[in-house]
């Protein structure tokens, strides 16, 4: 049966099997032994059997009321759980016998991260100890196991016992209400009853915590804890921000299907990546550096624009182009051509050319960053971001070369366009390409054949280019 999806007979009966399973738990009888693990096997049979399923052959129905049974049983597992483990652990049998502790051997056993496993042991045991109701509820099949960890998660020493007395009405204000908003009220009751703690999260700063750890492919992982004033603005900023892209990548929905409207954690993440482009436009945080055939020489950065990405570069020749392959993050971590490319676009940059005794020569191609007066031109010409439908102010825009400064184009206005840095990002995709006009009109090509004309002052440019 493993590997092979089964037939609607079959996966009925399965149902069937797990049906008669929950109600023998819920109505919880003294099982002898023999007839206890017999019922369990079944069980963990029947479940291995559906996981086999062919959903294909089922109906919309059906499906939701196979999930529905399915998470029902859940709970009656996890509550089977909870109570071997409350009983498993009062005992010290894995201590004695295993020379471990429950939860580590829980985590071994079941390969669980140690986290989870300890989370669980003690779950169960307060459970056990002081929410006999809530445990009563668990195994009824009345709330999830969700319900009753954040109860435990809430219950500190100082106000256990008062939780304890309240569980029938935290209990009841489950029926009606989703899990986020009854959480939201379980926290604020749990704060209520500790007013007389020695600590209340957000009193002091140590509780505001952020800890970063690089991944493979150039992925950061951020996890973040915030508490009072600090967790306001942090979120308001952040969903206010993911409102804004929200609207605009609705509107490049609709001009073409490469660009689908990303969902809300996409967006999110977005508008920090954004909100740290936006005020890191002069900071001098080396972000990557690369080699050109020897290390005789080294580039130095001076320019007050551009994306707060600083390059150093090594260069004895006159050929200016990057040699992606050597081009490295500030943990000498190799970065992707196609990353590369875009990083280099717009950082803050001059490549010097010397000789062996570091005499300037000349600078190549004059320089890479659009000055000053260059900026403000694009900001008279284009008015913001250039993509069609953006409303992106000149401020939150990149100088970006047309044809690329690595493949020989000039900082001339007539091979920049200003584009803000989601849709600056987006032009740098692999099967896009953007192209200028006479008139310094814009245009784009998607990898699906596309082709998407620019704006000026947040109005659609007047005719096709030619």
């Amino acid at each position: 049966m493993f590997g092979q999806a089964i037939s609607r007979n079959e996966s009925d009966a399965a149902l069937a099997v797990l049906d008669g399973f929950r109600d023998r738990l819920a109505a919880r009888p003294d099982l002898p032994e023999p007839v206890f693990f017999a019922e369990l096997d079944s069980a963990s049979i029947a479940l291995a059997d559906l996981a086999q399923w062919d959903t294909s052959m089922f109906s919309g129905d059906d499906l939701c009321l196979a999930m529905t049974q399915i998470e029902q049983t859940r709970r009656f597992v996890d509550a089977a759980s909870v109570q071997v483990l409350a009983e498993l652990d009062s005992r010290g049998f894995t201590d004695s016998e295993h020379g471990m502790r429950t939860g580590a051997w829980l985590a071994r056993e079941s390969a669980l991260s140690n986290p989870c496993a300890k989370n669980r042991v003690r779950t169960a045991n307060k459970l056990r100890m002081h929410f006999p109701k809530v445990a009563e509820a668990l195994r009824d099949g009345l709330i999830s196991y969700e319900h009753a960890a954040a109860i435990t998660g809430v219950a500190n020493p100082r106000i256990t016992n008062q939780l304890a007395d309240i569980s029938d009405q935290i209990l009841n204000n489950i029926t009606g209400t989703t899990y986020e908003k009854w959480k939201q009220q379980l926290g604020a009751v749990a704060e209520l009853l500790d007013q007389e703690g020695g600590h209340r999260p957000g009193d002091d700063i140590a509780d505001n915590t952020l800890r970063m750890h690089r991944g493979l492919n150039n992925t950061l992982f951020i996890n973040a804890q915030l508490t009072g004033s600090h967790a306001l603005t942090i979120e308001h900023t952040l969903n206010t921000h993911a409102d804004q892209l929200f609207n605009q990548l609705n509107k490049d929905s609709k001009l073409t299907t490469d660009l689908p409207t990303p969902n809300r954690k996409t967006l999110l993440a977005l508008a920090l990546s954004n909100l740290a482009h936006n005020n890191t436009g002069n900071n001098s945080n080396t972000t990557g550096s690369t080699t050109s055939n020897s290390s005789n020489t080294t580039g130095s950065s001076t320019a007050s624009y551009g994306s707060g990405i600083e390059l150093a570069i090594t260069i004895n020749n006159t050929d200016t182009r990057l040699d992606f392959s050597k081009l490295t993050d500030h943990n000498n971590q190799p970065l992707s051509a196609e990353l590369a490319n875009t990083l280099t676009c717009n950082p803050t940059i001059y490549a010097l050319l010397t000789t062996n005794n570091a005499t300037t020569l000349h600078l190549t191609r004059t320089q890479r960053l659009a000055n000053r007066a260059q900026r403000r031109a694009l900001a008279h010409r284009d008015g913001g971001c250039v993509f069609p439908g953006c409303t992106n102010p000149p401020q939150w825009t990149d100088a970006h070369h047309v044809e690329h400064w690595n493949n020989g184009g000039t900082t001339d206005l007539s091979n920049l366009a200003s584009l803000c840095r989601y849709h600056h990002m987006v032009t740098h995709r692999n099967g896009w390409t953007m192209t200028i006009t006479p008139e310094q009109y814009f245009t784009w090509t998607t990898p699906n054949g596309h082709t998407l004309n620019s704006q000026r002052h947040q109005k659609q440019q007047p005719r096709p280019p030619p």
